[in-house]
């Protein structure tokens, strides 16, 4: 099976210009070292990249060495062709500049998104609101059980939709375009690489789709990583974040998850005379379109949605869509990355500050009094250190950061309530394809041994379909009962979407020399777009049987996760591939 050429999902190299701001910074340096090595090193293997985090001695932990059945099923999940490379388009590429102007700066006047059209031919059963309900499912995979799992084509139900939003890093076109109808609207966000001739901007790859690619922060590193999905029907808008990209083997062979809900079109909406929606907009006209005189959706998560979308430059006419929806029934609160220096003004929108805000309002206010136990399943592992565990760990708390909170790094506390799940050289070996399944998971020899002691976070990742390598990136974080607890035990949580554990993706906290003279500035330092979904759990059942009953969320892995046995190394796939 013949895989693309491609940049590992952690990050990919730009050109970056010697004036670039932080230049002087050595942990950027570092940073920037590092993704390049990553890229280097991952040229050869496929863009996905896989890791896993568990928590260690507690109650939920298991510190013995076990193994789960590595059997693989009948009929093991077949080998799938790949696209040969990111998608490029087709025609004269006709790119608009997206990195002169910010999203914050754009003018406020002017159109109002219109109506999709509602035609009483697509007014049928079968597009009627399936998920009313958020559902978190894995994909289902040939060869194994249904339960719990959900099929693309129950997703994309091609009957009356009439145009969609789709994000992913990488696309595999001819499979994608066979899942959607033929000839609606597309706007298709993805990530670039200079080294294919590929440039920020906008361009038509034909007269029905419209590719977006967005522009990068200044250092010049990062990715564009979010798998976000607007499926818009007749009277509702169907949103899909997942861990997936849109390519046969991360749906079909290796294990994600999904989350799913449906959204009505608002009441005032003007449904009474049918009307065609709106054109995609052409490059031409996308130079002079101005923000609509509409006021921003009530809710944090339509909000949100709209809010990734401008910073991923999708053209206003795309995005002044989602005015016309009634997000009030989401219960679920969205984190997204953007690459920039992000000022504590607005940092709280990105990364881990908006995960650790998340937290705070929402779920567990009394921060490291009653620290949760973490398991944190990833695909690719950034080169991380103590510090920045710690920082991201305190995220996980609700505890915002402080640079005057001076303390040093709580590796005993990490150490017992942090674990790093990925999958060992073993596990690897024995899945349904074996080594060749390894190319979607990246973790290179200087991160790990760059960890020191923090190594012994690391836990098996055993997936529940044996044979199976989860793609999947889900932290989950429960809280123990604890009678001498200050207050009520906080509620459990679990987030999934595309954040690996890396400062790329979840951002660095540091100082910016060159705001203001004679000074610093704190800033949160993100190269990546990321997208996911933070759900709270109202009980902290005692036994894993009632979590997924009172949740109806299943982890898709064996938890608590076993330690590695004396004989386990970590998947380097640069050892191997």
């Amino acid at each position: 099976m013949r895989k693309p050429s491609l940049c590992s999902e952690q990050a990919d190299v730009h050109p970056v210009s010697e004036t670039d701001s932080l230049d002087n910074d050595p942990e950027l340096l570092e940073c920037m070292v590092s993704i390049s090595q990553e890229c280097e090193n991952s040229q050869s293997h496929s863009p996905s990249i896989s890791s896993s985090t568990f928590p260690l001695s507690s109650p939920l932990t298991n510190t013995s060495p076990r193994k789960h059945p590595r059997t693989s099923p009948s009929p093991s999940p077949r080998k799938l062709p790949w696209a040969s490379s990111l998608l490029t388009p087709k025609g004269p590429k006709t790119f608009i500049d997206l990195t002169e102007s910010s999203p914050e700066k754009s003018p406020v006047t002017a159109p109002v998104a219109q109506p999709i059209a509602t035609s009483s031919s697509t007014h049928t059963s079968s597009t009627a609101m399936l998920y009313e309900k958020p559902i978190f499912r894995k994909n289902y995979l040939p060869g194994y059980p249904t339960t719990n799992c959900v099929r693309l084509e129950d997703l994309i139900v091609k009957e009356g939709l009439q145009r969609a939003v789709l994000t992913s890093f990488v696309v595999e076109m001819d499979w994608l375009l066979d899942k959607l109808p033929e000839n609606i609207p597309i706007c298709l966000v993805k990530h670039w690489n200079a080294n294919q001739n590929e440039q920020p901007g906008s361009c038509r790859y034909n007269d029905k789709i419209l590719m977006v690619h967005p522009p990068f922060a200044s250092h010049g590193y990062g990715c564009f990583h979010a798998k976000l999905s607007l499926l818009y029907y007749p009277t509702f808008i169907r949103v899909i974040i997942s861990s997936a990209n849109y390519i046969s083997y991360d749906w079909e062979v290796l294990e994600n998850m999904v989350f799913c809900q449906d959204f009505p079109m608002k009441p005032t909406t003007d449904l009474s005379s049918p009307s065609s929606p709106p054109p995609l907009p052409t490059p031409s006209n996308l130079r002079n379109q101005t923000q609509p005189a509409v006021s921003p959706p009530r809710t944090q998560f339509g909000a949100t949605l709209e809010k990734f979308l401008e910073h991923c430059h999708v053209p206003l006419q795309v995005r002044a869509t989602l005015k016309q929806y009634d997000f009030s029934s989401a219960t679920v609160h969205i984190v997204m990355s953007v690459p920039g220096y992000h000022s504590p003004k607005v940092w709280r929108n990105f990364g881990q500050a908006s995960l650790a805000n998340i937290i705070h309002q929402y779920v567990n206010s009394t921060g490291t009094r009653d620290p949760p136990f973490v398991e944190y399943v990833m695909s690719s592992i950034g080169r991380i250190f103590g510090s920045w565990l710690d920082k991201f760990y305190q995220a996980t708390c609700g505890i915002e950061y402080n640079r005057t909170y001076k303390r040093k790094p709580k590796n005993a506390l990490i150490k017992e309530r942090f674990g790093i799940g990925f999958p060992s050289l073993q596990t690897v070996k024995d899945s349904a394809n074996g080594i060749s399944n390894g190319s979607s998971f990246f973790l290179t020899d200087s991160t790990f041994k760059h960890l020191g002691a923090l190594s012994q976070c690391f836990r098996d990742t055993i997936a529940l379909r044996p044979g199976c390598l989860l793609h999947t990136k889900l932290l989950i974080a429960r809280h123990a009962a604890n009678p001498d607890a200050v207050a009520d035990t906080p509620p459990s949580w679990y987030y999934f979407g595309s954040h690996n554990l890396s400062p790329a993706a979840w951002g660095t906290y540091a100082q910016s020399k060159f705001a203001r003279p004679g000074g610093s500035h704190d800033i949160l330092r993100i190269s990546n777009y990321e997208l996911g979904i933070v759900n709270k759990i109202q009980s902290n059942p005692a036994s894993d049987e009632k979590w997924e009953l009172d949740s109806g969320f299943v982890p898709p892995f064996l938890s608590p996760a076993p330690t590695y046995a004396a004989s386990d190394e970590p998947w380097i796939a640069s050892n191997y591939l």
